[in-house]
């Protein structure tokens, strides 16, 4: 089992800090931790903070997602993108930044070709899914 970290900078979720994650992976024996967080804020604190330690960080960013967004009365549904290796990270920071950017302020799938995600995984949390508002 591996389990998921959320930091203080996904705001109102989590009250974990850098070093708090850190510490529980070292004491834990982690090789590797997966953080999914609502932005990219702390993102080279902990890359940095679990660098030191030897520690892998496997970062995600959890986005509101619509199929398309021609189709107005669609409430989005939450993904989470998963960086596969550095091009993966420069992928979910376009993702992130079209997201906040745009007038909907969620990303249309419709938007991009399939090999755009050649460098990412995407995962399907439950409760903050399609599967769950439906």
């Amino acid at each position: 089992m591996t389990p998921l970290f959320k930091s203080q900078f996904s705001i109102g979720k989590s009250i974990l800090s850098v070093e708090s994650i850190v510490e529980i992976a070292k004491e834990n024996s982690l090789k590797q931790v997966v953080c999914v967080e609502d932005s990219f804020y702390g993102f080279r604190s902990l890359k940095q903070k679990l660098s030191e330690e030897g520690i892998n960080l496997v970062f995600g960013i959890r986005l509101p997602v619509v199929q398309n967004t021609n189709e107005s009365d669609l409430k989005p549904s939450k993904l989470i993108f998963f960086a596969k290796n550095n091009e993966g990270i420069k992928a979910i920071r376009l993702l992130y930044t079209n997201t906040y950017t745009s007038s909907e302020e969620c990303l249309s799938l419709s938007d991009y070709d399939k090999s755009f995600f050649k460098h990412v995984k995407i995962a399907v949390p439950f409760y903050d899914s399609y599967i769950y508002n439906n």
